[in-house]
C-alpha cells in the first residue's frame, strides 16, 4: 500500500495514530521476533540434539539387552534357573527400556518439531509487519529531516514568495507575521509537500497498528496454541515414564520371585518357560 487512498481501498477503515507507546511497544516487539527467532532456533536445535543422545541411549540400552539374552542362555545350559531368571529379566526390562527411550525421542521429534514450525511461521508474519512498519517509519523520518531542513532554509531568507503559500492563504497579504512567527510559517509553507509528509505518516501509523494488532491476535493465539501443546506433550512424557515406572515395578516382583523355595515341578515348569521364551525371542530377531 503506497497511499492512504489505498490503506483504506484495502481494510475501509484504519487506524493511523501513532503515540510514544506504540512506538516503544513497536521497538520491544522488533527486538523479541530478532531475539526470539533466534532463541527458538536454538532450542529446536537443542531438542534435536537430545532426541539424538537419546536414540543412541536407545541403541545402546538394546545392546545390553542382548547381552543380557546370551547371559541368560549360557547360564541356561547349566541349567542355574534362579539366574537364567534373572538375566531373562534384565533382557526384558532393558528392551522395554530402549522402545521407551525412542518414545521420548518421537515425541520430541514430532510434537516439539510441529510446534516450532507453526511458531515460527507465526514469528515470520509478525517480522513481515515489522518490517514493513519499520521501513515506512524509517521513509516518514528522511522525508520529515529533509522537508524540515528545507523549510529552515526558507525561512531563513525571509521571502515569502517563495514558500509556495496557496492563493487562499489569509497570510498572503500580511507576510510579515509568517516572518515573525516560525511555528505557523512552518505550517502554511510548502502545502504539498506537507500534505504529502502527512500522508507518509499516516501510512507509516497505518502499518504501526496493523502490526499492534496482529501482534496481540498472535500472543493470544500463540498463548492457546502454547497451552495445548504443553498439556499434550506433558501427557505423552506421563505416559512413557508411567509405562517405564510400571515396568521397573514388574521386574522388581519378578525378581522377587524366590525360585528356591518353589517345588520341583514348578521350578521346572519355569525353567522351560524362560528357555522358551529366550528362543522365541531369538526366532523373533
Amino acid at each position: 500500500v503506497k497511499s492512504l487512498g489505498g490503506v483504506l481501498q484495502v481494510d475501509g477503515k484504519a487506524e493511523i495514530n501513532v503515540t510514544a507507546g506504540k512506538v516503544s511497544f513497536a521497538k520491544s516487539l522488533g527486538n523479541y521476533l530478532s531475539q526470539g527467532a533466534i532463541i527458538f532456533a536454538k532450542i529446536h536445535t537443542t531438542d534435536q540434539e537430545i532426541a539424538k543422545h537419546l536414540d543412541s541411549l536407545s541403541v545402546l540400552v538394546r545392546r545390553e539387552a542382548d547381552l543380557f539374552k546370551e547371559l541368560a542362555l549360557a547360564c541356561a545350559q547349566l541349567e542355574c534357573v534362579e539366574l537364567t531368571h534373572a538375566f531373562s529379566l534384565l533382557k526384558g526390562l532393558h528392551s522395554s527400556q530402549s522402545e521407551l527411550l525412542k518414545k521420548h525421542v518421537q515425541i520430541l521429534t514430532d510434537r516439539q518439531g510441529k510446534f516450532y514450525k507453526k511458531y515460527q511461521h507465526d514469528l515470520n508474519l509478525l517480522k513481515e509487519l515489522y518490517t514493513v512498519a519499520s521501513n515506512h517509519g524509517i521513509e516518514y523520518g528522511k522525508k520529515e529531516v529533509k522537508l524540515t531542513g528545507k523549510k529552515e532554509r526558507l525561512f531563513q531568507e525571509t521571502n515569502p514568495k517563495k514558500w509556495e503559500l496557496p492563493p487562499d492563504c489569509t497570510y498572503l497579504q500580511n507576510t510579515e507575521s509568517l516572518r515573525e512567527n516560525k511555528a505557523l510559517a512552518f505550517k502554511v509553507m510548502l502545502p504539498k509537500d506537507t500534505r504529502e509528509l502527512d500522508e507518509e505518516k499516516m501510512i507509516y501509523g497505518y502499518y504501526v497498528n496493523k502490526m499492534i494488532e496482529e501482534a496481540k491476535r498472535i500472543t493470544i493465539l500463540e498463548y492457546k496454541r502454547t497451552r495445548k501443546h504443553l498439556v499434550d506433550y506433558s501427557e505423552d512424557q506421563s505416559a512413557v515414564l508411567k509405562s517405564t515406572y510400571e515396568r521397573w515395578k514388574v521386574f522388581v516382583s519378578q525378581l522377587k520371585v524366590k525360585i528356591s523355595k518353589m517345588g520341583k515341578t514348578e521350578k521346572e515348569d519355569l525353567f522351560v518357560d524362560i528357555k522358551a521364551e529366550l528362543a522365541g525371542i531369538a526366532e523373533n530377531k
